[in-house]
């Protein structure tokens, strides 16, 4: 025991004055140990890196799918826009005929019940002119 151990120490203060440390000396059962236990980690590691790379996919998929969703709300939000200038306008349009139908009702009030006649959708309001029922 006394001889292996002074074999050890003999062995490691050689190669500590040749490599300038000693951390880096191990024997072949070590050496084997550490190789396997490196081989296990890196097969956990790489079972661990498919399973990122499925998450990525669902992840990369879940952002087109975004993406698209996005596209088409700017597409709606568009039309919404249209649709509502175009209800303003006839809203324009029709307060603008209101008061032409005004002017006519003051000028020749017999001319107001026929249009009230052959357009039943508009309504005459006392104060506020013509509007849409």
């Amino acid at each position: 025991k006394n001889r292996r151990y002074l074999r050890q120490m003999f062995k490691s203060w050689r190669h500590q004055a040749t490599y300038g440390r000693i951390w880096g000396m191990y024997n072949r059962a070590e050496l084997v140990n550490l190789l396997i236990t490196c081989q296990s980690k890196y097969k956990h590691l790489e079972g661990r890196i498919q399973g990122c790379d499925e998450y990525a996919k669902k992840e990369q998929y879940q952002t087109e799918q975004l993406s698209l969703v996005k596209n088409e709300l700017h597409l709606m939000v568009g039309k919404l826009q249209a649709s509502e200038d175009a209800r303003q306008k006839a809203d324009e349009e029709v307060a603008r005929l209101g008061q032409i139908v005004e002017c006519v009702k003051r000028v020749e009030p017999s001319v107001t019940k026929v249009i009230s006649t052959m357009q039943p959708f508009l309504e005459l309001a006392q104060n506020e002119g013509w509007k849409l029922s």
